[in-house]
């Protein structure tokens, strides 16, 4: 995990990514929790690192700036990055069960292909996100912001969505077809989008509302 010569993008602090390359090199989580700890008014700046593919755990990452990072491929299940940013970030194929993203911004970010089980996303910003082929069941959006969300061929199972926000969703894979076309997209549609059991195939995708 955080291995230093996979580092080629990062465009954060290199004194916050040297002190958590460390405790996972040294297996030491409590060196990373413990300067968290002595300096919480401190916002970790990971801008583009790589952990691609890496396992996550035990680590407080609470309000962390992982803008532009590659986390394709990640475990970050039972985690919490409340209050964190990954715009712009790569999170294809992520495992993200049960993990807390409460007031996260999520823009213009790729969770496509994610395991998105249980989630808690509440009051955190999908603007222009991606889940495409990714499957989101008991996902809390209470409070989110979905506007341009790309959900073509996910899998939607009881989602949360009270006080959700969405004016139109992409309902394919290149984002050029949004739904509804030519106007805004009503409350009491989202549950019959996300609420049910549904599959975002174009079976389904046919049968909405114009």
């Amino acid at each position: 995990m955080y291995i230093r010569e996979k580092q080629i993008d990062f465009y954060g602090n290199p004194e916050h990514l040297d002190i958590i390359m460390s405790a996972c090199e040294k297996q030491d989580v409590s060196l990373w929790n413990e300067w968290r700890q002595a300096h919480p008014s401190v916002q970790p700046d990971l801008k583009g690192v790589d952990i691609s593919r890496d396992t996550v755990d035990g680590f407080k990452l609470e309000s962390l700036n992982m803008s532009e990072a590659d986390l394709e491929g990640g475990i970050f299940k039972w985690n919490t990055f409340n209050g964190s940013n990954f715009s712009k970030a790569n999170c294809k194929n992520g495992d993200l069960f049960e993990t807390y993203f409460q007031k996260v911004d999520f823009s213009n970010v790729c969770l496509s292909g994610c395991n998105m089980i249980s989630a808690r996303l509440n009051q955190s910003n999908l603007n222009q996100a991606n889940v495409i082929d990714s499957v989101l069941m008991h996902t809390d959006l209470t409070g989110t912001c979905i506007t341009g969300l790309a959900i073509y061929r996910a899998h939607l199972f009881h989602c949360i969505i009270n006080t959700t926000e969405c004016d139109y969703l992409y309902i394919d894979d290149d984002r050029k077809e949004r739904y509804p076309k030519e106007r805004a997209l009503l409350s009491d549609e989202l549950p019959g989008i996300f609420s049910g059991h549904s599959m975002m195939n174009e079976e389904f995708l046919e049968k909405l509302p114009k």
